[in-house]
């Protein structure tokens, strides 16, 4: 059985503001940061097989660290998301 872990993108800046950030490139947090080094504890626990992202740095700022602690490399799919 193949089992998906989700996991939305640390805390923005403009998340910390209330702020919708949508497309907008904006950089984590200092706990935005804090989160990911808890996620990376937390995935080092599973078996992953593979690691993906969006293109967008907060994205990438998230699961970069996740995908060198479980030693595998970040792939990464710029895909918009599709609106409905």
């Amino acid at each position: 059985m193949t089992r998906f872990f989700l996991v939305r993108h640390a805390e923005t800046v403009w998340q910390a503001e209330n702020r919708y950030a949508g497309r907008s490139d904006i950089p984590l947090t200092d706990h935005g940061n804090t989160q990911t080094e808890h996620l990376v504890m937390r995935a080092q626990n599973l078996q992953l097989d593979a690691v993906y992202s969006s293109t967008q740095m907060r994205a990438i700022h998230t699961a970069a660290p996740v995908a060198k602690a479980v030693k595998l490399p970040l792939a990464t799919d710029a895909r918009p998301a599709s609106r409905q």
